[in-house]
């Protein structure tokens, strides 16, 4: 799991192509990396592979992952965006999360029923004297003032060592992507840009104006939908420090829908097939 917060641009240096898979050696300056790891690659969960320097790792890409990305367009040279793995304490705080936000809705599409984890007499996610996702005041689920939205925080190894507690700045991202879309606009806006994606049709039921997207692996946030096309504004501290630097009209980039958008929807589009039943 990641946040779609990029901590490094990487670089392809190599490129190995099998009968239906690919193998990549990505160049950048790494913090300690060992076999096995898993790391975002523009968005997608990658394994590593191969380990020959601090600075440059191996990725194996899987047929299913080339036929739901544009990996087999990248060429030597590509830069990517790179971001490490959460640790074990920050996504047993999204576990946590997805099911306080899973019990929310359950108790608006059915005020009968019941919060199990998160009741205000004081369930795991919530008791009253102060859960880890809740505050003593007042809520939904047990306090308002804290609630499901109660800043989460991770904590990000260096070489080995825990670095302390970090914000997750951005949204949970799983690396799982589900769709590309193209650039049809990347304009400078005063200090600022203004990033238009075309989007697939049968994705754009998940968005929202103001919710998330991770757009190869960055995550940002839907400024305004018009049709097909999305638009977002890009900081410049995310334009210089990202991929996106590098990128032009026509080009594909990675989508992720948010996941707490797609599991709401699903839950209530069966919740409403139930109920006709």
């Amino acid at each position: 799991m990641f946040t779609g917060i990029v901590d490094a641009i990487g670089e392809v240096t190599e490129i190995h192509k099998g009968e239906s898979s690919l193998s990549i050696q990505v160049k950048a300056r790494f913090r300690t990396l060992q076999l096995g790891d898993s790391v975002a690659v523009n968005g997608v969960c990658l394994t590593i592979e191969k380990v020959f320097k601090s600075t440059q790792v191996q990725f194996f890409i899987s047929h299913e992952t080339l036929n739901r990305t544009y990996f087999s367009k990248l060429k030597l040279g590509s830069k990517v965006n790179l971001e490490y793995a959460l640790t074990p304490y920050s996504v047993g705080f999204a576990s946590q999360f997805v099911a306080c936000t899973a019990d929310v809705v359950a108790s608006r599409l059915d005020p009968l029923a019941s919060l199990p984890l998160a009741k205000a007499s004081g369930g795991p996610l919530a008791k009253a004297s102060g859960g880890p996702l809740a505050k003593a005041s007042g809520g939904p689920l047990a306090k308002a003032s804290g609630g499901c939205s109660t800043r989460f925080r991770s904590r990000r190894a260096s070489s080995g060592k825990s670095s302390g507690k970090k914000n997750i700045s951005g949204h949970f991202v799983q690396g799982h992507v589900d769709g590309c879309g193209k650039i049809f606009a990347l304009n400078k806006q005063g200090k600022a840009y203004e990033l238009i994606l075309e989007i697939p049709k049968i994705i754009l039921k998940y968005f929202v104006p103001k919710g998330s997207l991770a757009v190869d692996g960055i995550s940002l946030t839907i400024n305004q939908i018009k049709k097909s096309r999305v638009f977002f504004v890009i900081v410049p501290h995310t334009y210089n420090h990202t991929a996106l630097y590098f990128k032009k009209p026509g080009e594909s980039v990675h989508l992720e829908i948010d996941m707490i958008a797609k599991y709401v929807y699903e839950y209530c589009k069966r919740h409403r097939s139930l109920k006709k039943r």
